[in-house]
């Protein structure tokens, strides 16, 4: 992870939320009676405090903001900023007490209760305690149901607690309230609830969360892959093969994922060649599909058909020399057959390329590079966010 590029993304953020406070501040003091006095070293502070949090001297900067509580301690705007500055420090406990303070007095409206419940459960989520985060989020839903992000943080909370059916429900109440149509991930949240069903041993749980998946999104690729396993377990391999030929005819993103599937189907239906058929197919719409030609290569290989195994496992090097893959499968080719020049030439060209850490998979969202696909980035939690790199 790039820490310099974190480091900026975060001060940004905190400046950002930061200013919403200030203005906040500066309003409710311009709101006042013009009869009051003005606390206008509070101010000064507020806007010291500013200027040490954009040097990234957050130390410094909460001194500040307490000495404005110090100054005004009937605002909880100061407050409000003020925890946010030690949530982002790190310093949950700390936020946590302080907006359970001012939560505590008894002439809050119901705008300002929310703000307070809001920042509240922020200090729960980030310091890990996410059923009181839970608890305070819905105490916001109590004062204003339509209070949209607090429907994404519950979101979030659920996935990673894994209660995949709670998630999908706040997912919902987001999407109805934002007009958004993020139905993949809707689909997602079905497809792992699903999986769990699965390894519980609930297969018509299983399968009927699968099946909702692809109505949601018939273009979820995870979905397919699990509702096809789900079909050949139970001895229904026609099924299958219907879904996950349906997968490499439309080119979907990562189809190599069916490939190996499929082969094991219509080994079952002995349909022994219907895989180096449709492989075949793919490469001559797409001549630079290395997983393709992997499988084409391994597949050749079973059957001693060593020239065309090679050229398949060539073409596939030619495209992307540091296919492990590739290179692992000419190697057991080579070694089997006693083919020792060809083998002196592949360990020269392995060499060259194989030493480089392979990470073949990019978050778009977060820049994350990972050896292995993942449907949710581990990073930054987005889905459906990993391409592959050549």
């Amino acid at each position: 992870m790039n820490t310099d590029l974190f480091t900026n993304r975060y001060s940004v953020t905190a400046v950002i939320a930061l200013l919403s406070f200030i203005l906040g501040y500066l309003t409710s003091r311009m709101g006042k009676a013009r009869g009051a006095q003005t606390p206008e070293r509070g101010e000064q502070y507020y806007i010291k405090g500013l200027n040490y949090l954009l040097s990234n001297e957050t130390d410094k900067a909460i001194e500040e903001f307490i000495r404005v509580t110090h100054l005004d301690p009937d605002t909880i705007e100061a407050y409000l900023g003020l925890g946010h500055l030690y949530r982002t420090k790190g310093d949950f406990d700390r936020a946590i007490r302080l907006h359970r303070s001012i939560l505590a007095r008894p002439d809050l409206n119901d705008k300002e209760r929310q703000r307070i419940l809001l920042a509240l459960g922020a200090d729960y989520k980030s310091a890990g305690l996410w059923e009181r985060a839970v608890s305070v989020f819905k105490q916001v839903l109590g004062i204003n149901p339509n209070k949209i992000e607090v429907y994404q943080e519950l979101a979030a909370i659920y996935e990673e607690e894994r209660n995949w059916q709670e998630a999908f429900k706040a997912q919902q109440q987001y999407d109805k309230r934002t007009g958004s149509k993020q139905k993949n991930i809707l689909a997602h949240l079905q497809t792992e609830t699903g999986k769990e069903a699965i390894a519980r041993g609930e297969r018509d749980k299983a399968h009927k969360a699968f099946k909702s998946a692809l109505s949601i999104d018939p273009s979820c690729l995870d979905a397919a892959l699990h509702l096809g396993d789900f079909y050949l377990e139970e001895g229904k391999a026609g099924k299958a093969v219907e879904i996950w030929e349906g997968i490499v005819t439309q080119d979907a993103p990562f189809a190599y994922l069916a490939y190996r599937r499929l082969e094991k189907a219509y080994f079952e239906q002995n349909r022994y060649d219907d895989i180096a058929k449709m492989l075949e197919n793919v490469v001559a719409k797409n001549p630079g599909n290395v997983m393709a030609r992997v499988t084409l290569g391994e597949y050749y290989a079973k059957r001693d058909m060593v020239p065309e195994a090679l050229r398949h496992l060539r073409e596939a090097l030619s495209t992307q020399p540091r296919s492990l893959e590739a290179r692992r499968q000419i190697s057991q080719i080579l070694v089997r057959n006693h083919m020792q020049e060809e083998m002196e030439k592949e360990y020269s060209e392995a060499v060259e390329v194989l030493y480089a850490p392979s990470e073949p998979y990019t978050c778009t969202r977060c820049g994350l590079k990972a050896k292995d696909l993942s449907w949710r980035c581990p990073q930054c939690r987005g889905w459906d966010t990993f391409t592959a790199q050549d």
